[in-house]
């Protein structure tokens, strides 16, 4: 008796063949009309075309209500129904299903950052850190964004819920990330939502990577150069003739006159140090245009207010980047010898606090920089405040500086959604803290908002208690990727395949091994694959021979690959040939994370 029944026809007519009470899951994708008025190729999110016309199952109108007496009538009073719908067939799904069964939802969120996110990222001007408003200003394929061991690819981007409230989420390192309440960061406890968020829960970070090939002008050396900027970054200023640079300093400082003026000197530069006052304050005046452009190539801003890092810096090597915030710290920090860590203090320069924590990001530092009030000569002023250590200090009650120590209400104009190519779907922040994001399903027609979300409607039998065989993993949301790479068909293409990870999770939750599964909008079949790579028959329909002949191929060929499904405590070795493919299957640590399908 074979475990599949593929039937290439009209469902609508041929769902009438299916015997009464027979199916346990009916799991299907039905036509969500979204091409209903394009015309010429169908486009991708992505932004592939696939020269095929519009096709007669996106055309034609899916009415929950014409199906309703046919879906009642095939299920066992124990059965189940998933189907993947859209925004415009929802309220359909309620108004003709709620009389007859008991309804909700499945929803599959995609999340969004706030546009004054700091994100690291490789464009094809270097790696740098960028506002994610400005990122959004690209083609997503010209942006790639790390993940904390690779450059994962963007894959889209769309403005959400413009004008909408988010919560602000400070972390012990004193940066604030403004995110909605339904993005998720990867923490110690996995992965949680930003309304779900504790006080002491650790997010993970990672180090910035060093460009691939640095920037090394053999006339600009690393330390020399890099020593420099940060000296002018604490103490410097530009002239008003633009071709004198001041840095000031105390008589003491002898070391560094003699280093400034070495500096200059190589790049063709005079200078003299006068002082000017009779408390010992001191200034280095150096003559030069060579010397100022190249002040100018790294930085940005003339005054403690307004200097920052140019996007030049981060094209440099750690040691140009170490040796720029040896400079700073020797001119503007306090060496706080007994607890070996340096102290800052420098007025509310946010474009530098941000470099600051860049820095440190690169170079592996641990920070902690806050905005503060100071008060000088009676009068108050707004500043950061913070410390710099080089490693962790190792004491015991040393708490982590991605530990989320306070979480707020707060406002933002626009929020973005970002999606990545590569799994687990992370990306770093400037700062180091990783942030996550999953893929949308596609977006059939060439205009309109990127689709953020897919619902799933579920559906059982009025006041039948709920059949679920793993009640403990049900979860408002599944969380998965689209359908790509090497699971996704290239021919023919279907653009709405769903991801095998994703059917799979539905047909554990509802069905047992040896239930039937019924899709009557079969596609390329991936329903079908999902149900036999978990011991369940199938039944589907499909009404367009190309997709169908893909799905008979696929489900013919579908066959289980144990060593893929082995829990983590085990080894794919201690399975020998001679072991039955039943014996594995009926594991539940086998079932936890399902093969994805490989179709060609």
């Amino acid at each position: 008796m074979s475990k599949y029944d593929l039937i290439l026809g009209d469902s609508s007519e041929q769902i009438k063949k299916i015997p009464d009470q027979s199916i346990d899951l009916i799991l299907t994708d039905p036509p969500y009309n979204l091409g209903r008025y394009s015309t010429g190729n169908i486009k991708m999110s992505w932004r592939k075309d696939f020269n095929n016309d519009v096709a007669e199952w996106d055309t034609t109108i899916f009415n929950p209500a014409e199906w309703l007496d046919e879906f009642k009538r095939i299920l066992k009073p124990t059965g189940t129904i998933f189907a993947f719908t859209s925004y415009n067939l929802i309220g359909q799904w309620h108004q003709v299903f709620d009389p007859v069964f008991d309804t909700f939802q499945f929803i599959v969120w995609h999340k969004c950052l706030a546009s004054g996110t700091l994100l690291y990222s490789r464009t094809s001007q270097g790696d740098a850190p960028r506002m994610l408003k400005d990122l959004v200003r690209m083609e997503p394929q010209e942006v790639k964004l790390w993940n904390g061991k690779k450059w994962t690819q963007v894959l889209s981007w769309d403005a959400a819920q413009p004008g909408s409230e988010g919560l602000a989420v400070e972390f012990r390192s004193g940066e604030k990330v403004t995110a909605t309440r339904e993005h998720r960061w990867p923490t110690t406890r996995g992965l949680v939502a930003t309304e779900d968020l504790r006080i002491g829960d650790i997010v993970e970070t990672t180090c910035l990577p060093e460009p691939d090939a640095p920037d090394m002008p053999v006339l600009l050396p690393d330390e020399d150069v890099g020593w420099l900027i940060g000296m002018y970054l604490a103490e410097g200023n530009i002239g008003t003739d633009g071709d004198t640079v001041f840095f000031a300093g105390h008589m003491k400082e002898t070391k560094r006159f003699a280093r400034i003026d070495r500096t200059a000197r190589a790049l063709g530069a005079t200078s003299d140090t006068k002082s000017y006052t009779n408390g010992g304050g001191v200034t280095t005046i150096v003559w030069g245009r060579i010397f100022v452009e190249v002040i100018k190539k790294y930085v940005d801003g003339n005054t403690a207010k307004t200097k920052h890092l140019r996007l030049t810096c981060w094209h440099r090597s750690n040691l140009f980047l170490k040796s720029l915030l040896d400079g700073y710290l020797e001119g503007d920090g306090n060496y706080d010898r007994p607890n070996d860590r340096w102290r800052l203090s420098f007025c509310r320069n946010d474009a530098l606090a941000r470099d600051i924590r860049v820095l440190c990001a690169r170079l592996g530092y641990h920070l902690t920089l806050k905005a503060a009030d100071g008060r000088m000569r009676g009068v108050m002023f707004p500043k950061y405040m913070g410390t710099i250590r080089m490693w962790n200090n190792g004491h015991v009650n040393e708490r982590h500086r991605s530990e989320v120590v306070a979480i707020s209400s707060t406002y933002c104009e626009v929020f973005y959604d970002v999606t990545v190519e590569d799994e687990p779907h992370t990306f770093a922040l400037a700062s180091g803290i990783l942030t996550h994001n999953t893929n949308p399903p596609p977006k059939l027609r060439r205009a309109g908002f990127l689709n953020s979300c897919e619902l799933i409607v579920c559906a059982w039998n009025k006041g039948h208690t709920w059949n679920f065989t793993k009640q403990k993993d049900m979860h408002n949301f599944i969380e998965s990727s689209i359908c790509m790479g090497r699971e996704r068909l290239k021919n023919p293409v279907h653009p709405t395949q769903k991801p095998i990870k994703v059917l799979s999770r539905l047909v554990k939750l509802a069905t047992n091994p040896g239930d039937l599964v019924f899709d009557p909008f079969m596609g390329v079949g991936s329903s079908g694959v999902a149900a036999l790579q978990l011991d369940r028959r199938f039944t589907g329909i499909e009404i367009d021979p190309v997709y169908f002949r893909a799905a008979e191929k696929r489900i013919e060929t579908a066959t289980f690959t144990p060593e893929l499904f082995l829990s983590e405590s085990e080894d794919a070795e201690n399975i020998t040939d001679s072991e039955s493919l039943e014996d594995t299957t009926n594991n539940d640590d086998f079932l936890e994370e399902p093969t994805l399908f490989a179709s060609n």
